[in-house]
């Protein structure tokens, strides 16, 4: 049986496929999210998007490989997204199905750069939110 988990955050955590160092010598382009990449600014914001992604995506991978990993979505300034796993308890810690995922990312640096203040580490059920979703 699989388990389906929602991801939502305050930090932007949006693939953009924007790695590695900034190169003048491409520019201008546009990235995996359809943003126009023109300077170092954008570049970098790109950048930091993708860094955050990761950075989830690492949690995530230190217990199970994320299977089906929906598209980022944006709702009242939070970025929400689903995966599955591929066992249903790979994150259960006690009778919490999300509780390993929940201890993992805390105190997690992340890149804080949108206009809200916030602070620049992950902390389950303040800044970030892991939600079951159902059993397959």
């Amino acid at each position: 049986m699989t388990l389906s988990i929602r991801v939502t955050t305050d930090f932007d955590c949006t693939p953009t496929g924007i790695t590695g160092h900034f190169r003048p010598n491409i520019l201008p382009m546009t990235d995996q999210q359809g943003q126009t990449v023109t300077n170092q600014a954008t570049w970098l914001r790109s950048r930091n998007q993708q860094r955050n992604w990761e950075t989830i995506m690492q949690l995530i991978s230190l217990y199970t490989q994320p299977l089906r990993v929906s598209r980022v979505r944006v709702e009242n300034l939070r970025w929400q997204f689903d995966f599955d796993t591929d066992q249903e308890d790979v994150f259960r810690l006690h009778n919490d199905p999300v509780g390993r995922l929940r201890q993992a990312c805390t105190g997690v640096p992340v890149i804080n750069y949108v206009e809200q203040e916030l602070t620049t580490l992950l902390r389950p059920d303040v800044n970030i939110w892991f939600e079951a979703l159902d059993h397959k």
